[in-house]
């Protein structure tokens, strides 16, 4: 059985495309998933075609409203949900929710 997601998790769809979204409703044992192409999908609560993404301390992320780039320092949960500490290449840190970092993905070639 999957994990239980929550209503603003990162989340994976194995499809092949590893199409990367945030949950954005959880009922009826459905769980209702908005993806970074503007795709919405439903899935049934239970599914394992999910994956909960947690970003490990050190990884490099994007901060999706200001487009800042940084290094998780440090995370927690609250309800459900990972919220990440992260060091800003401008030497000052943010507190941010999952929904709002994104992986930064590695240049091409490497």
């Amino acid at each position: 059985m999957a994990q239980s997601l929550v209503k603003g998790n990162v989340v994976c769809w194995r499809n092949g495309d590893d199409e990367i979204g945030v949950v954005h409703v959880v009922e009826g044992g459905r769980v209702g998933v908005l993806f970074d192409s503007g795709e919405k999908q439903i899935f049934p609560a239970d599914t394992d075609a999910l994956e909960h993404l947690v970003f490990a301390k050190g990884a490099p992320v994007e901060i999706r409203t200001t487009g800042e780039r940084g290094t998780v320092t440090d995370s927690g949960t609250m309800r459900g949900r990972y919220a990440y500490t992260v060091a800003l290449a401008s030497g000052e840190e943010s507190h941010v929710l999952e929904d709002s970092v994104r992986l930064v993905p590695p240049p091409q070639g490497e």
